[in-house]
Formats: C-alpha cells, structure tokens, sequence
C-alpha cells in the first residue's frame, strides 16, 4: 500500500527489510504481537550477527506495518530504538586506494566497475547519484558533471572533474559509443 508513497529503491529495502521479519514472525497475527516478542526479534537478530543500525531499520518497519493496522501503540511505548555506533567510517588512505584500484586494473571484465569506482571516488558522488546519470549531464569541454537528482536538494550541484575522472568517464563514453 505505501507503493505510491516511496521511490522505486525504498519499495526494494522495504521488501529486504520485512523479509526478516516474516521470517521470525512466520505466520502470527499482527494482533498477537506484544513488546517481549520484538524484544526477542532484536535478540536474534543480535545473535546472528547483524548490527543495531540494521536491527533499529528492521523493527521500524515492523513499526510502520503495525502503525497502519492501528496497533503500535501496543507495543511502542516499551520498545526504544538500538544504541548505534556514532562512527561514520573512514576514507581510504592513499596506501588503501592505489591498492584496491591497482588490483580492480588486474582483470579486463572489471574495467568497468573501476572507471566507476574511479569516478564515484573522485566526484564524492552518491552510489544512487552515479546510476540516475546520463551523458547529457557531463560536460567534457568545461569538465564538469551535473549531479541533477539527489537524496537531499544540497546533493544538487556541478562537480567540477578531476583528470582522473574525465579520463575514465572518457573510457566509459568510447566503450559505450
């Protein structure tokens, strides 16, 4: 029912997301759901590995399915959300990058994937952002890549390119021509 509501990419995580759901839940009724019972989700997700980011993602869309059957307020006051770690992650270093890209250099089939990489890694271009482009939006005499659609309307913007991304997006333009 949310269909109308979300992009084609969150109906895909939506999906991912209540898998796991559907298969600890299996057949209960909404109705029968109680805090323990979620408490006891978050454990065996926990017990599998899986981090609290992924978990908090996890039981808020449990949230949303129990929100539309009017029945959240069940369970919500006793369920708070995972603690997640504040880290971020980190950029490569220079020793990590050249690495990685020497080796993706190593096998033909991967060329494409590394002119990607290349260009993503150049451009801090969003993974979404790289897929919505089309050549229309680079501009090869001035050297700049219009980013037209983002995830927030600051992620609009030109980038300007570097020689190492014009040359790959120049490889990826002569493989595609």
């Amino acid at each position: 029912s949310r269909k109308l509501e979300l992009a084609a990419s969150s109906i895909v995580n939506e999906k991912d997301l209540a898998a796991r759901l559907k298969d600890y839940f299996k057949g209960a009724r909404l109705s029968a759901i109680k805090a323990e019972d979620v408490t006891a989700y978050r454990e065996w997700r926990a017990e599998k590995g899986v981090g609290p980011a992924l978990i908090n993602m996890e039981v808020g869309s449990l949230r949303r399915i129990l929100k539309r059957a009017k029945l959240w307020y069940m369970v919500g006051a006793d369920i708070k959300p995972l603690k997640e770690p504040e880290t971020i992650g980190r950029a490569l270093t220079f020793e990590e990058r050249t690495r990685l890209f020497h080796v993706a250099r190593q096998k033909p089939e991967w060329e494409t994937a590394c002119w990607a990489a290349t260009v993503a890694v150049s451009t801090t271009a969003r993974g979404c952002e790289l897929r919505a482009l089309r050549w229309r939006n680079v501009d090869f005499i001035n050297r700049i890549l219009e980013i037209p659609k983002s995830k927030t309307d600051a992620g609009v913007r030109l980038v300007p390119l570097t020689e190492e991304a014009y040359e790959a997006l120049m490889k990826l333009r002569r493989r595609a021509e």
